[in-house]
């Protein structure tokens, strides 16, 4: 059995309650390990190399979510980001014969996502008209995370002129 303690004294420490409550760090080695011996080695391996106590909350949903798959009886097959595939799901699994895909995000990082995607698109859209290709590096125009301003003082708003 590793002893997982000092990673969970690192990461969780910004939750003082669970960092100073010896019962419940061990109860979350217990469940590392567990989780290690059934083949959730990267999870657990995702939990102890992160350094950031902010990105605690992340892993830590993602430990519960893995916990409440794997103790439904209806779950078969479950894996976490399976490999082979650039940019795998976070568990995937069957369900009565039906394979499910499951991505756990932060609701805020959802929202970035989807105004990423819409602003990609209606450039897209209006960028097409012109002769070149253009290459906007979205990322450096709205760095996360993204918030509502007008395109007219990035300069983008002449692209879009009719």
């Amino acid at each position: 059995m590793r002893d997982f303690r000092p990673d969970i004294h690192t990461n969780l420490s910004f939750y003082r309650g669970l960092v100073e409550d010896p019962d419940r760090i061990e109860s979350f080695n217990i469940i590392l390990n567990e989780l290690e011996a059934l083949g959730f080695g990267r999870l657990v391996q995702n939990f102890s190399s992160q350094r950031d106590p902010d990105k605690a909350s992340d892993i830590l949903f993602e430990i519960s979510i893995c916990q409440l798959l794997r103790r439904s009886l209806d779950i078969q097959d479950l894996q976490y980001e399976p490999l082979g595939e650039e940019h795998p799901p976070d568990f995937r699994f069957q369900l009565r014969g039906i394979s499910f895909d499951l991505q756990v995000k932060q609701l805020h990082n959802t929202k970035n996502e989807m105004t990423k995607r819409l602003f990609e698109r209606e450039c897209r859209r209006h960028l097409s008209r012109l002769p070149k290709p253009w290459f906007i590096n979205f990322w450096r125009i709205f760095p996360p995370p993204f918030a509502r301003i007008p395109l007219k003082n990035y300069g983008i708003r002449r692209f879009f002129a009719p």
